[in-house]
């Protein structure tokens, strides 16, 4: 049946409705959005400009709109070069209708100054298909960057400490594996800088008692640091080099945590206690030896 022409102009504003609405509801999302949300046609044109986006960049959003914005705000490259358009992995998008994303750029705020940016530039198109533009998605990352420099900062600082150190030092997953080996640990093992990484800890060079035995590894205190997330310290057992050889060794095992407070593995520190253990036996024999001679000096002396 044909609908009448009032029905018709009820579909129609019932459509328009409907629109206005879904215009209205996108509009509140973007003004919302803390990332910075832009529209760009096909010659690279601002087409619309979240609040977010202004504020980031130092503009009124409705002034952006219309205006280039490769030449605006992605001009020039983090060293202070000139930065191509066409290199431009944004320009990109709404050119071979890719997705592109990137971190390790800056956007140019209007009063000069830029910051590091995450940004992923998404292309659009019409009903027909065909390509129309893109949507830039992205966010000032000053603060991460911050982080990362702090983080990174401190490895560097620990790994020259592990660099430096004479005493072995190692870290240990939860199935024992290896994570980290410092030259020490290397060194007093036999083995070459980056050998013993992700191998198994306890069958590589603490397998066997300094009695020839087997040693279980449900046995081992560094074993059970890991388990049972307490300290464990030892100086009566022998660590085995790659060779085959063995060393007494002094050894700590200290679980170590993750963010979430869950134990993630043990930090083993240990040395090669072989001329301690040599040098206490020494003393020993010369402390026997001194009794003896302090006993024989009294005997005689009761002889006279």
């Amino acid at each position: 049946m044909a609908r009448s022409p009032d029905h018709l102009k009820q579909d129609g504003l019932d459509i328009q409705h409907t629109l206005q609405h879904l215009e209205e509801h996108n509009a509140l999302i973007l003004r919302a959005a803390g990332e910075g949300i832009f529209g760009l046609d096909l010659e690279g044109r601002h087409t619309f400009v979240n609040p977010a986006a202004g504020t980031m960049l130092g503009y009124d959003p409705d002034t952006l709109v219309g205006q280039p914005s490769h030449s605006l705000w992605h001009h020039t490259k983090a060293d202070g070069s000139m930065y191509p358009k066409e290199e431009c992995p944004i320009y990109r998008a709404y050119k071979d209708g890719q997705v592109h994303s990137g971190d390790t750029e800056v956007f140019w705020r209007k009063d000069g100054t830029s910051f590091p940016a995450q940004y992923t530039s998404t292309p659009i198109r019409d009903e027909q298909g065909t390509l129309i533009g893109a949507v830039v998605v992205f966010q000032d990352i000053t603060y991460r960057r911050q982080c990362e420099k702090v983080i990174n900062e401190f490895r560097r600082h620990t790994d020259m400490i592990l660099q430096a150190a004479g005493e072995g030092i190692f870290g240990l997953d939860l199935e024992g594996n290896h994570t980290f080996v410092n030259p020490a640990a290397t060194q007093l093992l036999g083995y070459e800088p980056g050998e013993l990484l992700g191998k198994p800890s306890h069958v590589t060079w603490h397998h066997t008692k300094a009695d020839g035995s087997r040693y279980p590894a449900e046995e081992c205190p560094i074993y059970r640091a890991y388990k049972d997330g307490k300290v464990h310290n030892g100086d009566d057992e022998v660590f085995w080099r790659k060779d085959g050889t063995s060393f007494p060794a002094q050894y700590t095992s200290r679980p170590i945590w993750d963010d979430q407070g869950a134990l993630a593995g043990a930090v083993v520190t240990f040395q090669d206690i072989t001329e301690k253990k040599e040098m206490a036996a020494r003393l020993l024999e010369e402390a026997k030896l001194a009794e003896v001679t302090r006993v024989l000096g009294d005997i005689g002396h009761d002889i006279k």
